[in-house]
């Protein structure tokens, strides 16, 4: 399972998460800032991920340390469209998906 970590230099400027063409039938989201061995680095504040690139516009609002998944029974996600944005800068998100 491919694993991408995006983390926000510049809270209110969405942050593109995936940037090559990548379609997927599962994602799942970590709002976390880092991996270090067996643990998450928590965030401090929260993040918004989401399918648009305009500020405060992203649907799913997340706690730190809080997990979203996307699942497509039919078809598959473009996951070249999915942004994250956060309240604080350095937070962000770890994407997995298949």
């Amino acid at each position: 399972m491919p694993q991408l970590l995006v983390n926000v230099p510049t809270p209110g400027s969405p942050v593109r998460a995936i940037a090559q063409q990548t379609s997927a039938q599962y994602l799942l989201v970590i709002a976390c800032k880092g991996i270090g061995g067996p643990t998450l680095a928590p965030n401090t504040g929260k993040v918004r991920v989401g399918f648009s690139s305009a500020t405060n516009s992203q649907p799913m609002e997340l706690a730190p340390g809080a997990v979203q998944q996307y699942f497509v029974a039919l078809g598959l996600l473009d996951l070249s469209n999915f942004y994250v944005d956060a309240v604080t800068a350095g937070d962000g998100a770890v994407f997995q998906w298949v």
